[in-house]
């Protein structure tokens, strides 16, 4: 194995005996030959270990924290570690598809403006069947790069990302859970991202649901993502506006008060007109989407008013199809009282 490959295939371990030899194998069979496969063994004690030492493949380095230290605190390690200039990440009860590793380093030597680059996955159960389901993530750059703001349109077991855009960013920081939403955040402010439009890994889900404990630590992590995002931005605290923009991770449309989703998607237009974190045309038409959506949805009133409302309208949005819409709309609340006159 070369002492600098070109890409580093990391794999962080914690009590991943069950999966993990098939994992390692999908990156030990990959068309791309010039790749490490660094794994850290996060404290594992169910003869994760012993799996990896028995594979005997010169491209797996195997390193061991010496007691349990968490997602976080691994993955950095891997980083820092890492000797390729791309960092692939695969968790330990993945698949990686046999092409993957070449398309992405492809991709990213062929496009210097992205740091990182993920694409789809397809859902297996335990015993590796497939379950009919996919995540699709937005293959096109600037409609990848414009969502971040609202969901993560990254599958991280998909995603290979520059060693040095990582770490410029600096790298994952603890923030409870979904650190990896947040470092793609931050490595979209100075760079783009990309999804390939095909299927790079096959993604397992075992295990039991989202406990509702975890669903509440996963929204405390994406409520402080959001907030630090804001302050990175300029926009003003307002633990309101937190609110309403995590209500786009997690849809609840019509939760708030209309003028409140005004409101956001005003300061966060604003914002990025002046920095350009993210693709400015995507994102307005995105922004304003919502907003049209929204005004449907909530059936809100004084519909026309609010369609036209500056500045998320621009006159290249307003198609005939939602002209006609919010016009039946207007009229249809105004009817009742036109028929007492």
């Amino acid at each position: 194995m070369s002492s600098h490959p070109a890409v580093t295939v990391f794999m962080a371990v914690y009590n991943g005996a069950a999966w993990l030899k098939e994992a390692i194998d999908s990156i030990l069979t990959q068309s791309f030959a010039d790749l490490e496969l660094l794994i850290i063994d996060d404290g594992s004690t169910d003869g994760s270990r012993a799996i990896i030492e028995r594979c005997g493949d010169r491209r797996i380095r195997l390193l061991l924290n010496e007691q349990n230290k968490g997602i976080v605190y691994t993955r950095n390690r891997g980083i820092r570690e890492a000797r390729g200039k791309f960092i692939a990440i695969l968790d330990s009860d993945d698949i990686a598809m046999p092409g993957r590793i070449e398309r992405q380093y492809k991709h990213l030597r062929a496009h210097p403006d992205l740091a990182i680059c993920g694409g789809h996955a397809e859902v297996i159960d335990q015993h590796g069947k497939p379950t009919g389901e996919y995540y699709r993530m937005p293959v096109d750059m600037a409609e990848a790069g414009a969502e971040l703001l609202f969901r993560n349109t990254l599958v991280n077991s998909t995603v290979m990302f520059r060693k040095d855009a990582a770490e410029a960013a600096g790298g994952y920081r603890d923030t409870g859970l979904c650190e990896d939403y947040d470092l793609a955040l931050r490595l979209k402010e100075r760079h783009q991202l990309d999804n390939l439009d095909e299927v790079l890994v096959k993604y397992r889900a075992h295990g039991s649901s989202t406990s509702s404990r975890q669903f509440r630590e996963m929204r405390k992590s994406e409520e402080r993502i959001l907030r630090d995002l804001h302050q990175r931005m300029g926009i003003p605290c307002d633990e309101q506006l937190i609110k309403v923009h995590l209500s786009f991770i997690h849809p609840s449309p019509g939760l708030f008060p209309i003028m409140d989703y005004f409101r956001l998607f005003k300061e966060l237009k604003t914002a990025n007109d002046r920095l350009g974190f993210f693709p400015e045309k995507t994102l307005n038409r995105l922004l304003f989407t919502k907003w049209y959506e929204l005004i449907r949805q909530t059936n809100a009133p004084k519909a026309l008013t609010l369609f036209f409302k500056k500045p998320l309208f621009h006159p290249a949005y307003a198609t005939f199809k939602r002209i006609r819409k919010i016009v039946r709309q207007a009229f249809k609340r105004r009817r009742p009282h036109n028929d007492h006159k």
